[in-house]
């Protein structure tokens, strides 16, 4: 399915290829697959699947978190009618539904210690129990995922060491999107071209930011927001996708980058996200006049604007880049700013 399509050509997510089509071939190894959010662990169990002896199998998917605690154990393996309360008919367990093929278990971290013995047993014996029934033997290959520190959870008891051990025979990390630049372009291009769109309708700015954006959210992020993009460039009639119709997150959330607003008085580094460096050269200028003239009047004549004009900007960049200000004592002494 198109929208399964494991995108890569880094290094990282080469070399993740080559290990789950080797895996494919061998449905007896417990796979978990680790990483941020939305970096694509389904779409690699997935990969795993198409690429195997099973890809004619059943391919079952089970966000943990998102089935309430009391149903999980019948939602995964299954009950019989009559075996509590609500059981008005059999049901069919993730598992059983799986017989075959792939069970992908993702967020494997949010599951309890009742489930987590039951999932013991069954990747010892291969058996699963119905609520209410009797054993059933089952065959699957079992891939984990998790962006939680399971080896933590261990230690703070959350989680079996027994279970971590079964579940974690060939661990994968897979990267987050900003540590494998080259792939975003590769993603970028293919997610603009399922709307109908190419890298040529961004502007030279809005393609700058989505190459310097940190991109939190992954490959989830990423797609989430073209989507958005060419939705409003389409409602608007606009000839690009220009920076008027980006997510305001990516415009804010640019400015508060880890690691990337490295402002040093020493040695003037300049911050490297696009707005934050309009911010740093605006108020730099203004540092400056405020510095060589004998008070804001003069130093508003100096830049060319009147007081007000030299009020508003300050209080503009207090408010968007509050951070910056640490640099530039002349303006919070002129303003009493308190840092």
């Amino acid at each position: 399915e198109k929208q399964y399509n494991f995108i890569g050509e880094s290094p990282a997510i080469k070399e993740i290829k080559t290990f789950l089509e080797k895996l494919s071939h061998r449905p007896d190894v417990s796979i978990l697959l680790t990483g941020e959010s939305g970096v694509g662990k389904e779409v690699a169990a997935r990969y795993l699947h198409e690429k195997g002896e099973r890809k004619d199998k059943p391919f079952q998917a089970v966000h943990l978190s998102a089935i309430p605690k009391h149903l999980l154990e019948s939602t995964l393996f299954g009950h019989l009618k009559g075996s509590f309360t609500d059981a008005k008919t059999n049901q069919t367990g993730e598992f059983q539904k799986a017989n075959g093929g792939i069970l992908f278990l993702d967020e494997i971290g949010e599951i309890n210690q009742n489930i987590q013995i039951k999932l013991l047993r069954f990747l010892e014996d291969r058996k699963i129990t119905p609520v209410g029934g009797n054993p059933i033997q089952l065959d699957i290959q079992i891939v984990s995922a998790t962006n939680k520190n399971l080896k933590e959870e261990v230690e703070n008891g959350n989680f079996r060491e027994d279970l971590y051990h079964r579940i974690n025979q060939f661990p994968i990390e897979i990267p987050p999107l900003r540590e494998r630049k080259e792939d975003l372009l590769l993603l970028l291009e293919h997610y603009l071209l399922t709307e109908q769109e190419s890298i040529d309708s961004l502007t030279q700015e809005v393609y700058d930011i989505f190459l310097d954006y940190h991109w939190r959210g992954n490959v989830r992020e990423l797609v989430n927001t073209v989507k958005s993009i060419c939705l409003k460039k389409d409602m608007l009639e606009l000839d690009k996708i220009d920076i008027s119709i980006l997510p305001i997150n990516i415009i804010n959330r640019n400015l508060q980058q880890d690691n990337e607003i490295t402002l040093k008085v020493n040695n003037a580094s300049s911050p490297v996200s696009w707005k934050s460096k309009t911010a740093f050269n605006e108020l730099n200028a203004i540092e400056n006049a405020l510095g060589n003239s004998r008070n804001k009047e003069a130093a508003a004549e100096v830049l060319g604007l009147n007081l007000d004009k030299l009020r508003y900007k300050v209080r503009k960049y207090l408010k968007s880049d509050p951070e910056l200000f640490e640099h530039f004592p002349e303006i919070c002494k002129s303003y009493k700013i308190k840092n």
